[in-house]
């Protein structure tokens, strides 16, 4: 990152609170992250009581249909249990398009009512990148004010640019080789981002 004078520090006026709050786009493009790249990618909490899983939401893991079973499943008190953040934020039945980074989902009403995670009142929490209840990150609200900030004042005084991503945009599209390289590239680009999960 580069200012607009070519030095490798970024100055300028501060940045506040207030000013931030004047930025939607900027809160949407942060979800957005947060929800193809979670801060928590998965959590483990012990179940205190016995819980009861409804037959429709039971899925066989063989055949990857629903059970024919008609009882529900009983996880007993004490079992420890494993949520997938990540899996859950890229799950085809909560978010249109899971994969995509499309941060007008978090202000565009009619893409928000495309993503039952969002438009459906009993999926709510299926965002969760902080992970949620008692345990969730102490931590969650400073950040949120301070990655605002940094990135308002990075944004204003600096220009970001990713070689790869301007590699992708010079390549010849819909001409056979050149598309299927350009796939091919985008395909690499994502599993490279991909590399931490």
């Amino acid at each position: 990152a580069k200012n607009s004078s070519g030095d490798d520090k970024c100055s300028g006026e501060f940045i506040t609170k207030k000013m931030i709050a004047k930025m939607p786009y900027l809160d949407a493009v942060i979800k957005e992250s947060m929800r193809l790249y979670p801060v928590a990618p998965f959590i483990v909490r012990k179940i205190s009581d016995v819980v009861s899983i409804p037959v429709e939401h039971v899925r066989n893991n063989a055949s990857s249909t629903t059970t024919k079973s008609q009882s529900p499943v009983i996880i007993p008190e004490g079992t420890f249990a494993c949520i997938w953040i990540y899996g859950m934020h890229r799950n085809k039945k909560l978010w249109h398009r899971p994969d995509d980074f499309l941060p007008d989902r978090w202000i565009d009403p009619n893409l928000q009512k495309r993503d039952p995670a969002q438009s459906e009142k009993e999926l709510y929490g299926a965002f969760m990148p902080f992970a949620a209840g008692p345990r969730n990150c102490l931590g969650q609200p400073l950040a949120h004010v301070i990655l605002r900030i940094v990135l308002a004042k990075i944004m204003k005084n600096c220009m970001v640019s990713d070689r790869r991503l301007d590699i992708l945009q010079k390549l010849p599209y819909g001409n056979g080789k050149g598309n299927e390289e350009g796939l091919q590239q985008v395909m690499h680009l994502r599993k490279d981002m991909q590399a931490g999960f």
